[in-house]
């Protein structure tokens, strides 16, 4: 874009993008009569202007004729003298003084790294080549290999990642005979959700995996095909399915994530979208920013969101949260899975189930400590100093509290 801004110089005012070590020449010619004297000045802030590789010296008087001005401006070469990995921007300024008149132009130059493009590899074009599944398990093995058949069944052959937490003594080594295309990685005891979650995606070798908990089964609506179909058309990071059904249930409606500021920390609060907005191209899909976790991602972008493991008994909304700004997400209804909330009985089961409730479920009398502890994580992490709740009712909201379910964390 060439401008003159009410001045008689001709120059490109914006659009310069060069790397750390890459000279270029800036196009700028005075509309003045050429036998004109005038006083050029020239400045940079983190640049060296050159004149055949060389620097020179800005501080140099220089009177000299509109045709001189012009011939020395047409040979010109700008080179950064900071290296940055991340852009960086200096403001180009060039003053051309007639007489009392001094005309002043300048323009951004930003420096950058030239970021590559992050793809994966791949030998085919099926859905095994394109997807993996992900779940994390702790004392719930009977819940895991229901999952795993019910997979395996949909999807012969498709990679299945599980991060085990398990203590030594519940321990199960999944069976490489019946489960082939299970890859079980054993992780210190208890480490928690999050960590996880982390050391799975750290696993994916595919463009896309599919996170599941281990007490979901996956069915004929469980539409794998579908929802890569969404991601690759649409370019989203994240699509959502139903659970246990193909409409929005309550909790999935409020999946607009509101942050207000403020210099004393920020509030969240989670509620309906103030405009539900569909997805181009796809019946029953809609823009969100948080779902449940029935979810395909991409693997280069969603899978570099951090997996906070300080969350490590509770945690979904803080991924969703940190993805805010970085991470498209949407819901689709077409694609489902059924949650069963009981798992198949053995001799172990009932020992293993009360085990996992102990530990999913926070004791009342431990509830105001670990509430207070879930806070301070989200204060010194996210700066967020009050989580709000919506159409609470009174009772509600005072069980909460006393249970340190307060809006607001300090």
């Amino acid at each position: 874009m060439s401008s003159l801004h009410c001045t008689p110089i001709e120059f490109v005012s914006a659009g310069y993008e060069i790397a750390p070590d890459e000279i270029f020449s800036p196009h700028v010619v005075i509309k003045l009569p050429e036998s004109t004297v005038v006083e050029l000045i020239l400045e940079t802030t983190v640049g060296d202007f050159l004149i055949d590789g060389e620097k020179i010296d800005l501080k140099k008087d220089r009177k000299i004729s509109v045709q001189k001005a012009n011939e020395f401006l047409e040979n010109i070469q700008y080179k950064s003298r900071f290296y940055d990995a991340r852009a960086i921007k200096d403001i180009v300024k060039i003053s051309v003084i007639e007489g009392s008149t001094n005309y002043q132009i300048s323009f951004p130059v930003t420096i950058k790294r030239l970021a590559l493009p992050l793809m994966t590899y791949r030998t085919g074009d099926s859905i095994n080549d394109r997807v993996t599944i992900l779940t994390k398990t702790l004392f719930r093995y009977p819940c895991l290999y229901r999952f795993l058949d019910s997979v395996q069944a949909k999807y012969p052959g498709m990679t299945i990642i599980v991060a085990d937490d398990n203590p030594d003594d519940t321990f199960e080594v999944i069976s490489k005979e019946k489960y082939p295309a299970v890859k079980q990685y054993k992780m210190p005891a208890e480490e928690g959700w999050f960590a996880g979650r982390a050391l799975a995606i750290s696993q994916v070798r595919t463009d896309y995996f599919v996170w599941c908990d281990d007490d979901f089964v996956f069915y004929e609506e469980s539409d794998m095909e579908y929802m890569v179909d969404v991601l690759d058309k649409s370019g989203f990071d994240i699509v959502g399915g139903g659970v246990d059904t193909h409409k929005r249930n309550a909790w999935q409606s409020s999946d607009f994530i509101e942050i207000k500021t403020s210099p004393e920390g920020y509030c969240y609060t989670r509620k309906p979208f103030p405009t539900l907005m569909t997805l181009p191209g796809f019946d029953n899909c809609y823009v969100v920013d948080i779902i449940l976790n029935f979810f395909m991602a991409r693997t280069n972008t969603a899978g570099t969101v951090r997996q906070d493991p300080n969350f490590n008994r509770q945690a979904h909304p803080e991924y969703f949260v940190d993805s805010l700004g970085r991470s498209r997400v949407a819901w689709c209804g077409k694609a489902s899975i059924h949650h069963v909330r009981y798992c198949p009985k053995n001799e172990h089961s009932a020992e293993l189930i009360r085990l996992y409730h102990d530990r999913r479920q926070v004791a009342d009398e431990d509830k105001r400590d670990f509430n207070m502890q879930m806070n301070t994580f989200w204060y010194y992490r996210n700066h967020m100093k009050c989580k709000a709740t919506v159409s609470l009712t009174e009772p509600t909201r005072k069980r909460r509290e006393a249970l340190g379910f307060t809006d607001y964390f300090y």
